[in-house]
């Protein structure tokens, strides 16, 4: 006859320890109330302030012909441009105005664009003839041409020039022009 299976084995966790009863609890110390404020007597709040406006400052004519003339010392004609052209699209009335489209030219004509330092100094004329700076525009306006290889308009300009300005700047200019 086959033997009878041995009983499994059975393991017994370790108690946990005993919990105290209510009356073995340690008695807890009495919390005292809050004590209680009349609302009159707390400090006013005030009111809350209105939200913060952000304000955006407008650069004026000048600030923003000197920071062209800035770039362009600097050599950094693409900043310098961008500056001079704020002022004539956003100030026509402004004083500013001829300084930046007569240094617009002068970028034109450092950069070997003589066409459209032509153009400009042109303008410069044609807006401010008797502008501070007319005598300059005339005589650069006559270079730019006879740069850019417009011989006809350079010789007129040339001719206007010393009429005007027998013994300015570019007079030496204008007389080996008209050669």
């Amino acid at each position: 006859e086959p033997t009878p299976a041995a009983p499994p084995k059975v393991t017994v966790a370790p108690r946990a320890p005993r919990r105290a009863h209510a009356e073995e609890t340690p008695p807890v110390a009495a919390v005292p109330p809050a004590p209680t404020v009349a609302p009159e007597s707390l400090p006013a709040v005030p009111p809350p302030s209105p939200p913060a406006v952000s304000v955006v400052v407008r650069p004026t004519a000048a600030a923003l012909l000197a920071q062209g003339d800035a770039a362009r010392f600097a050599r950094r004609f693409d900043e310098a441009r961008a500056f001079y052209q704020q002022v004539v699209d956003g100030y026509p009335q402004a004083d500013e105005q001829a300084d930046a489209v007569f240094a617009l030219a002068v970028l034109a004509s450092v950069e070997g664009n003589h066409g459209a330092a032509a153009a400009g100094f042109s303008a410069y004329r044609s807006r401010w003839p008797r502008g501070e700076l007319a005598r300059e525009a005339a005589g650069r306006w006559l270079e730019s041409l006879a740069a850019a290889g417009r011989t006809d308009e350079a010789r007129a300009a040339a001719r206007s020039y010393l009429d005007a300005y027998p013994a300015g700047p570019h007079a030496a200019k204008a007389r080996e022009v008209l050669r």
